[in-house]
């Protein structure tokens, strides 16, 4: 998504909700998931997480090469 000229993720409102929920959680503990269905859009979630935790560790798995190389591609 384009926003005033940048790339920007520009989560959906389902993915800030989520966003949130891993925010919330990294307050307490160390380590969180995100659980939605497919096509929801985690990996712009876990993309979003690494932008903005760029001084922090984030492992992120992907089910398929496909996801794994597209992944690549964004970071």
């Amino acid at each position: 998504m384009i926003i005033q000229g940048k790339p920007e993720l520009g989560l959906q409102k389902h993915q800030q909700a989520a966003y949130q929920s891993v925010q919330n959680a990294y307050e307490t503990k160390n380590k969180a998931s995100v659980v939605l269905p497919t096509g929801c859009g985690k990996s712009f979630i876990a993309l979003q997480l690494m932008e903005d935790n760029k001084d922090k560790r984030i492992l992120f798995m992907a089910p398929t090469n496909a996801i794994r190389n597209q992944m690549y591609n964004y970071i």
